[in-house]
């Protein structure tokens, strides 16, 4: 960022090089301030002031967050909300950040895969589902990103949560280890379901509200949970 505005302060230049040097000193100073948002994410451990989170707004907060990415890589996010009414007893800018974190994370890998550039691959396209799932140790709220993108190679799939593990040249290797620092602080889980060539569906199960499971109890309408993929939670894990 600094090279570019020596440039544009020390010689003369046309308006288009001036933009060009504008938009690269704009990119380098978002990436500076993703940088340090993750590092202080990190430093704090998973830290957080609990409230009560709606999922249905949160999933339209994750919406709104990350319009601005799509369209620049020309993915569709589609949004399917299966626990109206639901409560999480958690920190909604907390989840925020992970959810965010993870449909980033799945652009950048379509975009890397060529999923969404202009003939060639499939078009870029997300899912964020939200729903409640009941397994043997109790009823989660279950909220899944899933892309067709790429996928991940097995071998990568076990370092993938690691903290500084990155394939990318511009990544900080900490997206993905605050995702997991974010849902322990929250006592769920993360299941990982991915291989090359068939893209990658990351689920995090978190716990309800005390109110959203009496209201469940007397409907019956969680679903159960189906196991699969590689799970990350509270400082185990294990393939399904």
């Amino acid at each position: 960022a600094l090279l570019y505005a020596v440039h544009l302060g020390n010689r003369p230049l046309p308006p288009s090089d001036q933009l060009a040097f504008a938009g690269k000193i704009l990119s380098n100073l978002h990436y500076l301030e993703h940088l340090v948002s993750d590092m202080l994410s990190f430093a704090r451990g998973g830290s957080f002031r609990a409230d009560d989170v709606d999922v249905s707004r949160l999933l339209t907060d994750v919406r709104d967050a990350v319009e601005a990415q799509l369209l620049r890589h020309n993915c569709v996010l589609e949004i399917t909300d299966e626990a109206p009414h639901t409560t999480l007893r958690g920190n909604r800018a907390a989840l925020l950040g992970a959810l965010q974190n993870l449909v980033i994370n799945a652009i950048q890998a379509c975009a890397a895969g060529d999923c969404a550039r202009d003939g060639g691959g499939a078009p870029c396209r997300l899912r964020l589902n939200a729903r409640t799932v009941h397994e043997a140790r109790g009823t989660f709220a279950e909220l899944q990103v899933a892309d067709n993108g790429p996928g991940i190679p097995e071998a990568l799939l076990e370092r993938i949560f690691e903290p500084f593990f990155t394939t990318r040249q511009d990544g900080t290797g900490l997206g993905l280890a605050i995702v997991q620092a974010i849902v322990n602080a929250h006592e769920g889980t993360v299941v990982v379901d991915s291989a090359a060539g068939r893209g990658t569906a990351v689920t995090l199960r978190l716990p309800l509200t005390a109110g959203t499971l009496r209201a469940l109890e007397g409907t019956g309408t969680s679903t159960p949970a189906l196991s699969g993929g590689w799970a990350y939670g509270r400082g185990r894990r294990a393939a399904g």
